[in-house]
């Protein structure tokens, strides 16, 4: 099952940096501006994402259990340490994962209580052809508060995706200066942002996109779905674990689709897909 919910604070990390890396992240690295932060990310190809670490709980695929590790953000992956300690040396560290292109980030609206979770704030690590947590493709983390699962999954974007939120950033800001008569006042609000139909870096030639409204979701494939399109607007992929123990819904940020008729295709490709591709 899958939903779509308009996301308003998309650009938050860049707006309210504090807020979403966290204060002590933010101040260590100077991100106390809009202007810092998109500074960053214009050289993130050289210079890369401030190594990050805190603890999170863990359950690697195949497994049931929970281990509450020290995690580490670095450029070249999520790494985590072998011994429950907050002090660790290089040695003491084993690589989880790779933030390639094949990896997506996820939350969920609920359902950790049955997989005996230690905290609520969860989100998965998984590539798209994982459709349930009992695959090997699947990690799963839980952090210690909601604070610290907006932050951690912020970080783990920006070190995905990097100078390509910028570039969206400048776009939706462009779009926004158009609709407002070419004004050259350009406002530094979030919530002024949220009314310009967020158009994707590497898609722009698409003329609609698909919304699936919460209500109309049902429980099956995602192309039983009947398709209702509408203009183009500010979509985040919304997770919700359902009853059924193999069915998760997962939330991830806007999609990237293209449309010919009622056929999916991959956004390089052009190859038809019965999948979304999401960035």
């Amino acid at each position: 099952m899958i939903f779509f919910e308009v996301r308003e604070d998309h650009f938050g990390f860049i707006e309210s940096p504090k807020d979403w890396l966290g204060e002590a992240f933010a101040n260590a690295n100077g991100f106390h501006s809009a202007e810092s932060v998109q500074k960053m990310l214009l050289n993130f190809t050289s210079s890369g994402l401030a190594e990050w670490h805190d603890f999170l709980y863990i359950r690697k695929p195949g497994e049931k259990t929970w281990t509450r590790r020290m995690c580490v953000l670095r450029n070249s992956g999520l790494y985590a340490s072998k011994k429950n300690k907050k002090t660790f040396s290089p040695s003491d560290l084993v690589r989880l994962l790779v933030l390639d292109d094949k990896l997506h980030i996820y939350t969920t609206t609920g359902g950790w209580s049955r997989m005996r979770a230690p905290t609520p704030h969860g989100f998965a690590l998984k590539t798209y052809a994982a459709q349930d947590f009992s695959s090997s493709h699947v990690f799963c983390f839980c952090a210690p508060d909601e604070a610290a699962l907006k932050q951690w999954a912020c970080r783990l974007r920006l070190a995905k995706y990097g100078i390509s939120l910028l570039r969206d950033y400048q776009v939706a800001r462009e779009r926004m200066n158009t609709n407002l008569g070419g004004d050259t006042q350009m406002p530094h609000n979030t919530v002024e942002l949220k009314k310009v139909m967020r158009q994707s870096s590497v898609d722009y030639a698409r003329p609609y996109t698909v919304q699936t409204p919460r209500r109309q979701a049902s429980a099956g494939n995602l192309n039983s779905i009947k398709p209702m399109c509408t203009p183009q607007i500010g979509q985040q992929r919304v997770a919700s674990l359902t009853p059924q123990p193999t069915s998760v819904v997962l939330r991830h940020s806007p999609f990237e689709t293209s449309m010919n008729g009622n056929d999916y295709k991959h956004h390089s490709t052009g190859v038809p897909s019965q999948h979304f591709y999401i960035r």
